[in-house]
């Protein structure tokens, strides 16, 4: 992203190395440069939980930003304001090269952002902020969408053979009005949406995007990843997938214990706090991959194997609130992290159909209407259908195994081009009068190998051009004799045209 170089006017900050500036951010900030460090901390008391704007993703070429932070807290009035925050969007406009427009973008529905108004939050007031336009995506918070969460597995429990007596289609053939009640695809339509339209305006309009929702843990790493997604190819690879949800989720503090149930902080574990807002960002990206399969180089099985491990506690990567909580626990040392065991098994998370260097264009634009969607059944029935029908993981082996196949036959290619090498070599010391190196094959090997190739009707040219007299049949009399020039054959010398 070129953060540091003289021009992009960003730099790392150390100001969060004791959580003082934000508990839920990573220590490690990027941010722009020309503020002081009190600044910072002024910017914090005016964002909801202390979580200023950073850098989420830079195009270093142009400029173009997308920074994440969470509400501001101007209240029912909406007249509070914080005169660091706004310079800090201010000069956050002023890095981009093309355009000095930003783009607030809300990603809750307006009517969520009003509620908030009364708890001490609220939204943007651009006579504060000029240049700078405010959009509301509409995406559902985490109580709808645990909602619905709930009411796709029931769903899908209610359909299974296990829970099905007699004719499995009578509880079946309804199965797609019963998924669509569950506004599970709508809920991932909106949000692809919403990253469309990000994409549309760092890429096309090449303006900045400054993106929160509430507290900027739950819907605003779901649209900034899928957006770099979209944007950026470097995050379509295995490696640059992992440093994304890293980075926009856990160093950025998605509240993984509390969402997932596992908080082993106070050991409070509230439902309403629940929701499968990291699972619905997985559910986005295979929905993009079923629609680009040669742009990702890995495959639906990294998905399904961090989707299980979120929640597994194998690993303590996704333990805990935040990267503070996570340090605190010392989770680094006493427990594996996921990363690791991706890495070390790489392999069998790639993708066999990715072809990185034909991939046009770098940004896609998936299509984001429900009837463009699809269910992911390798994950919501991987432990209910006994007898899965064949799956994308099944065709993905089937596509390891071919290209399994082709590098052996390379393989083969490439032994038989280099022996055809040498028989042309050999073809060209015969042609030449010389006699074969010494070590090299002896003479009537050589004249096997001629006959049984293609290199044997260019010495009969040559014979023929030399004034030979051959018999008229003698290609196919010699052909059909199969080897006559082994060793030990006695007659060899008599059969054999000579070559001095």
């Amino acid at each position: 992203m070129g953060v540091g170089e003289p021009s992009s006017k960003w730099k790392f900050t150390d100001i969060n190395k004791d959580y003082a500036v934000c508990e839920t951010y990573c220590r490690i900030l990027v941010v722009p440069t020309g503020i002081p460090d009190n600044e910072f901390i002024e910017v914090s008391g005016f964002r909801s939980k202390g979580r200023i704007p950073i850098l989420s993703w830079r195009n270093r070429h142009t400029g173009v930003t997308m920074t994440r932070c969470s509400q501001p807290k101007t209240g029912m009035s909406r007249t509070y304001r914080c005169k660091a925050d706004e310079k800090m969007v201010s000069l956050i406009q002023a890095t981009n090269h093309h355009s000095n427009k930003m783009n607030v973008l809300d990603a809750r529905p307006l009517a969520n952002a009003l509620a908030n108004m009364a708890l001490g939050g609220g939204y943007e007031n651009l006579s504060y902020y000029p240049g700078c336009e405010l959009k509301f995506l509409g995406i559902a918070n985490i109580h709808v969408v645990r909602d619905s969460w709930y009411k796709l597995r029931d769903l899908c429990e209610a359909n299974t053979p296990q829970k099905v007596e007699g004719d499995t289609t009578v509880a079946t053939s309804s199965w797609l009005s019963q998924l669509e009640a569950t506004h599970w695809l709508e809920h991932l339509s909106t949000i692809l949406s919403s990253a469309a339209s990000v994409v549309h305006m760092l890429e096309v309009k090449k303006e900045s995007v400054l993106l929160h929702c509430s507290d900027g843990w739950d819907r605003t790493p779901q649209i900034s990843s899928l957006v770099q997604i979209l944007l950026d190819k470097h995050y379509r690879t295995l490696r640059g997938f992992c440093c994304l949800i890293e980075k926009e989720w856990l160093n950025y503090g998605h509240k993984y214990g509390d969402r997932l149930g596992l908080n082993f902080v106070d050991f409070v574990f509230k439902d309403t706090e629940r929701s499968p807002i990291f699972f619905q960002f997985l559910d986005g990206v295979w929905q993009v991959m079923q629609q680009y399969p040669q742009h990702f180089e890995f495959s639906e099985d990294l998905l399904l194997m961090i989707a299980e491990n979120a929640l597994s506690c194998r690993f303590g990567t996704f333990l805990f609130n935040s990267d503070y909580e996570r340090n605190c626990a010392k989770i680094h040392e006493i427990s594996p992290s996921i990363w690791t065991h991706i890495m070390t098994n790489f392999e069998k998370f790639l993708n066999p159909f990715y072809q990185p260097g034909n991939t046009e264009p770098s940004v896609i634009y998936p299509s984001t209407s429900v009837y463009s969607l699809q269910f992911w059944s390798n994950y919501y029935l991987r432990n209910l259908t006994p007898n899965p029908p064949p799956s994308t993981s099944t065709y993905v082996q089937l596509g390891r195994q071919m290209h399994s196949q082709i590098r052996d036959l390379k393989d083969q290619v490439s032994n038989l081009e280099e022996e055809t090498a040498k028989l042309r070599a050999e073809l060209d010391q015969i042609r030449n009068g010389d006699r074969p190196k010494e070590g090299a094959k002896d003479s009537a090997l050589i004249r096997s190998k001629i006959l049984q190739s293609e290199i044997y009707e260019e010495w009969v040219d040559m014979q023929h051009r030399d004034g030979e007299k051959f018999p008229s049949d003698s290609t196919e009399r010699m052909r059909s004799r199969g080897n006559p020039y082994s060793e030990g054959d006695s007659s060899t010398e008599s059969k054999t045209p000579h070559f001095e």
